[in-house]
């Protein structure tokens, strides 16, 4: 519980760093990815989990309002032409996106949150690349929240055999010829969740959310 708190205080310190500066501030959090497909749902898990008060009769420091636009196979629609509309509209001050992502180390995978203000490219994780979600394209500051929720099959076979080899006492040259000879042959096109993935998304995702709803409290 005490390391929950401790992680959910560092995500505010870093949005309370990287979010804008004003009176009364207005962020749309939105959470990419597919609610239906587990290692895919941790941005519509968040925006379930985050209280939203634009709604509300009142006039807060900051007013968040939520979305999930879904994925292009589910609307026929790239999710940043549906921000980018809901933008237009709502008119907030800045975008806050909440997505799943692919790692190139099994450490990372399901143990890394990591937050930029320079916004993300869906599904390049992936080698699907959409259309992306930063400044330029959304015309407001984006805020990217993400998680590594899936690695290449490639990447798991490639740093279990490096360690095995490094135990050998093999050299760092003859190390990195065979491996880069090994990926060549290797498995593409494929990538490996955790077992317990619904799990980690669940518990994640509440870390997540207690931490952008512990910057809303802490600006009331």
């Amino acid at each position: 519980m005490e390391a929950q708190e401790t992680i959910q205080k560092e995500i505010y310190k870093i949005l309370d760093c990287l979010l804008p500066v004003k009176d009364h501030l207005s962020v749309l959090v939105t959470g990419l990815g597919n609610r239906f497909a587990t290692p895919d749902a941790l941005g519509p898990y968040v925006v379930e989990h985050i209280q939203v008060n634009r709604h509300l009769e009142t006039d807060p420091a900051v007013m968040f309002s939520a979305v999930i636009p879904g994925v292009m196979a589910q609307t026929g629609i790239e999710s940043g032409e549906i921000l980018g509309g809901i933008i237009n509209t709502v008119k907030p001050d800045v975008l806050l996106v909440v997505d799943a992502l692919a790692t190139s180390s099994v450490r990372r995978l399901c143990h890394t949150i990591q937050i930029t203000d320079t916004g993300i490219s869906p599904g390049a994780g992936i080698g699907n690349h959409r259309f992306p979600v930063n400044q330029e394209t959304m015309g407001i500051p984006v805020i990217a929240i993400g998680v590594p929720t899936v690695v290449d099959a490639n990447t798991i076979v490639i740093n279990t055999m490096e360690e095995f080899l490094q135990k050998e006492g093999l050299a760092e040259q003859d190390i990195d010829t065979f491996l880069r000879d090994v990926s060549k042959q290797s498995i593409q096109d494929l990538f490996v969740t955790p077992k317990d993935i619904e799990m980690q998304i669940r518990e994640i995702g509440k870390l997540i959310a207690g931490g952008i709803d512990q910057f809303q409290s802490g600006m009331e």
